[in-house]
């Protein structure tokens, strides 16, 4: 007999997966599973990579004659022209695109073809930006936590239901030698 049962293994095994599956899911921002999208439609998804003000975001869309047919991060569907094709790149060996929300134009891997770029207007944002203290330490400090964490957790659940295990098959041990010494 052995000493773990599979649905004991599966369970512990799918306990341990599951934080790690939702805090790696939170720290790449939904990036794999829109990476595993385009990668499985075989080039006939275009990855975008969504620039915004606050944060960037990753999105799927369908390239159809001489525009791009995509969802933004609100649901909506958005339609923009692609004016050259020298603006999609390969990058994972996937097809990628460039795209800023505000202006929903493309530009290029170096940063020109921005179009409406008031520098003046965005001169405080991007100043506050370069003079912000680093937060790396931070930040890998706390991934480090949420790993060892999620490893105690993991090793944890696996330790206990390991001794919930051990104690059924001693139960059903326990039952077995007395109906043997019963029937001696």
């Amino acid at each position: 007999m052995a000493l773990i049962d599979p649905y004991f293994l599966a369970a512990g095994v799918t306990l341990f997966l599951l934080p790690v599956l939702f805090i790696s899911s939170f720290l790449l921002r939904g990036f794999f599973w829109k990476f595993l999208k385009v990668k499985s439609s075989q080039g006939r998804l275009t990855l975008l990579r969504v620039y915004t003000l606050t944060r960037d975001y990753f999105a799927v869309g369908a390239i159809n004659d001489d525009s791009i047919r995509w969802k933004d991060n609100k649901g909506q569907w958005r339609t923009t022209p692609i004016t050259s094709k020298g603006l999609i790149y390969q990058a994972w060996g996937i097809n990628c695109l460039d795209t800023d929300e505000a202006t929903n134009c493309f530009f290029k891997r170096d940063g020109t073809g921005v179009s409406s770029n008031d520098s003046e207007k965005n001169d405080s944002l991007i100043q506050r930006a370069l003079h912000k203290p680093s937060q790396e330490k931070t930040i890998l400090i706390v991934i480090l936590v949420i790993g060892i964490l999620t490893l105690l957790v993991g090793f944890g659940g696996i330790f206990l239901l390991v001794q919930v295990q051990t104690a059924v098959n001693h139960l059903s041990q326990i039952g077995t030698v007395a109906l043997k010494a019963g029937v001696a």
